[in-house]
Protein backbone atom coordinates (compact mmCIF):
# COMPACT_ATOMS: atom_id res chain seq x y z
CA UNK A 1 0.00 0.00 0.00
CA UNK A 2 1.56 3.21 -0.90
CA UNK A 3 1.64 5.82 1.77
CA UNK A 4 0.72 9.42 1.28
CA UNK A 5 2.93 12.49 0.65
CA UNK A 6 4.22 14.05 3.49
CA UNK A 7 3.16 17.82 2.94
CA UNK A 8 5.23 20.32 4.73
CA UNK A 9 4.86 24.73 4.84
CA UNK A 10 7.65 26.89 4.87
CA UNK A 11 7.36 30.69 5.41
CA UNK A 12 9.88 32.85 6.52
CA UNK A 13 12.43 31.00 9.21
CA UNK A 14 9.99 28.60 9.73
CA UNK A 15 8.88 24.97 8.57
CA UNK A 16 5.12 23.52 9.38
CA UNK A 17 4.22 20.02 9.41
CA UNK A 18 1.06 19.35 9.92
CA UNK A 19 1.18 15.43 9.82
CA UNK A 20 3.98 15.73 12.41
CA UNK A 21 2.51 18.31 14.37
CA UNK A 22 5.70 19.73 14.25
CA UNK A 23 6.62 23.63 13.66
CA UNK A 24 10.58 24.62 13.72
CA UNK A 25 11.88 27.94 13.18
CA UNK A 26 15.35 27.95 11.79
CA UNK A 27 15.62 24.06 12.66
CA UNK A 28 14.53 24.88 16.36
CA UNK A 29 11.17 23.24 17.82
CA UNK A 30 8.49 25.57 18.65
CA UNK A 31 6.23 23.83 20.71
CA UNK A 32 2.13 25.33 20.06
CA UNK A 33 -0.61 23.86 22.15
CA UNK A 34 -2.84 21.68 19.96
CA UNK A 35 -5.95 23.98 18.61
CA UNK A 36 -2.90 26.97 17.94
CA UNK A 37 -1.56 24.23 16.02
CA UNK A 38 -4.35 23.35 13.74
CA UNK A 39 -5.11 27.18 13.39
CA UNK A 40 -1.64 27.78 12.16
CA UNK A 41 -2.44 24.91 9.56
CA UNK A 42 -5.52 26.28 8.94
CA UNK A 43 -4.05 29.99 7.76
CA UNK A 44 -1.02 28.02 6.45
CA UNK A 45 -2.92 26.06 3.81
CA UNK A 46 -5.13 29.06 3.10
CA UNK A 47 -1.84 30.79 1.85
CA UNK A 48 -2.48 34.59 2.26
CA UNK A 49 -6.49 34.02 1.48
CA UNK A 50 -8.34 35.28 3.86
CA UNK A 51 -10.21 33.19 6.01
CA UNK A 52 -13.22 34.37 7.48
CA UNK A 53 -13.50 33.96 12.01
CA UNK A 54 -16.70 31.80 11.49
CA UNK A 55 -14.63 28.87 9.39
CA UNK A 56 -12.10 29.07 11.53
CA UNK A 57 -14.27 28.51 14.40
CA UNK A 58 -16.26 25.68 12.90
CA UNK A 59 -13.10 24.62 11.32
CA UNK A 60 -10.53 24.56 14.89
CA UNK A 61 -13.42 24.03 17.47
CA UNK A 62 -16.04 21.38 15.32
CA UNK A 63 -19.23 20.81 17.72
CA UNK A 64 -18.47 23.15 20.41
CA UNK A 65 -19.57 26.19 21.00
CA UNK A 66 -16.59 29.09 21.48
CA UNK A 67 -16.87 32.68 21.42
CA UNK A 68 -14.59 35.19 18.78
CA UNK A 69 -12.23 36.01 21.87
CA UNK A 70 -10.93 32.61 22.27
CA UNK A 71 -9.92 32.77 18.07
CA UNK A 72 -8.62 36.07 18.84
CA UNK A 73 -6.55 34.95 21.78
CA UNK A 74 -5.64 31.84 20.07
CA UNK A 75 -4.03 34.16 17.55
CA UNK A 76 -2.17 35.97 19.99
CA UNK A 77 -0.93 32.72 20.97
CA UNK A 78 0.38 31.75 17.69
CA UNK A 79 1.97 35.38 17.45
CA UNK A 80 3.92 35.24 20.24
CA UNK A 81 5.50 32.42 19.23
CA UNK A 82 6.04 33.39 15.81
CA UNK A 83 7.41 36.49 16.32
CA UNK A 84 7.63 39.12 13.63
CA UNK A 85 8.71 38.88 10.11
CA UNK A 86 11.79 40.38 8.67
CA UNK A 87 10.55 44.43 8.39
CA UNK A 88 8.40 44.18 11.69
CA UNK A 89 5.01 43.14 10.30
CA UNK A 90 3.03 40.42 11.86
CA UNK A 91 3.07 36.87 10.22
CA UNK A 92 -0.66 36.58 10.70
CA UNK A 93 -2.71 39.57 9.22
CA UNK A 94 -6.56 40.70 10.87
CA UNK A 95 -8.50 41.85 8.95
CA UNK A 96 -11.45 44.04 11.35
CA UNK A 97 -14.67 41.87 11.37
CA UNK A 98 -14.03 39.43 8.76
CA UNK A 99 -10.86 37.08 9.88
CA UNK A 100 -7.55 36.28 9.59
CA UNK A 101 -4.53 35.38 6.59
CA UNK A 102 -0.82 34.77 6.72
CA UNK A 103 0.83 38.01 5.61
CA UNK A 104 3.58 36.26 4.14
CA UNK A 105 4.09 33.81 1.26
CA UNK A 106 3.59 30.18 2.62
CA UNK A 107 5.41 27.58 0.20
CA UNK A 108 3.86 24.19 -0.06
CA UNK A 109 6.64 21.64 0.40
CA UNK A 110 5.37 18.61 -0.84
CA UNK A 111 5.98 14.88 -1.12
CA UNK A 112 9.09 13.64 0.79
CA UNK A 113 9.17 11.72 3.99
CA UNK A 114 8.18 11.90 7.35
CA UNK A 115 10.32 14.50 9.05
CA UNK A 116 11.82 13.07 11.91
CA UNK A 117 14.38 15.96 12.35
CA UNK A 118 14.18 19.54 12.09
CA UNK A 119 14.65 20.48 8.55
CA UNK A 120 18.60 22.29 8.04
CA UNK A 121 18.39 25.60 8.06
CA UNK A 122 20.60 27.93 5.97
CA UNK A 123 21.99 29.82 8.85
CA UNK A 124 23.06 26.79 10.50
CA UNK A 125 24.83 25.21 8.08
CA UNK A 126 26.82 28.88 6.96
CA UNK A 127 27.86 28.90 10.40
CA UNK A 128 29.90 25.53 10.14
CA UNK A 129 31.40 26.86 6.92
CA UNK A 130 34.50 29.11 8.26
CA UNK A 131 35.09 26.20 11.12
CA UNK A 132 35.34 23.64 8.13
CA UNK A 133 37.60 26.32 6.19
CA UNK A 134 40.10 26.16 8.76
CA UNK A 135 39.72 22.59 9.19
CA UNK A 136 40.54 21.94 5.94
CA UNK A 137 43.28 24.34 5.94
CA UNK A 138 44.77 23.09 8.96
CA UNK A 139 44.66 19.49 7.73
CA UNK A 140 46.71 20.14 4.51
CA UNK A 141 48.90 22.09 6.39
CA UNK A 142 49.94 18.82 8.34
CA UNK A 143 49.47 16.61 5.41
CA UNK A 144 52.54 19.18 3.97
CA UNK A 145 54.20 19.12 6.76
CA UNK A 146 54.70 14.99 7.22
CA UNK A 147 55.04 14.67 3.38
CA UNK A 148 58.11 17.26 3.18
CA UNK A 149 59.58 15.47 6.30
CA UNK A 150 59.13 12.00 4.89
CA UNK A 151 60.65 12.74 1.37
CA UNK A 152 63.31 15.21 2.99
CA UNK A 153 64.37 12.13 4.45
CA UNK A 154 65.40 10.25 1.72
Amino acid sequence: MMQAPVVSYEFGPFVLAPSEQRLWHAGQPIHLPPKAFDLLVTLAVANRRLVEKAELLKTIWPDTHVEEANLAQTVSLIRKALGRAPGGALYIETVPKKGYRMAVEVRKIGGGQAMTQPPSSPERSLRWKPILSVGAVVGAALAAIILFRLFAGL
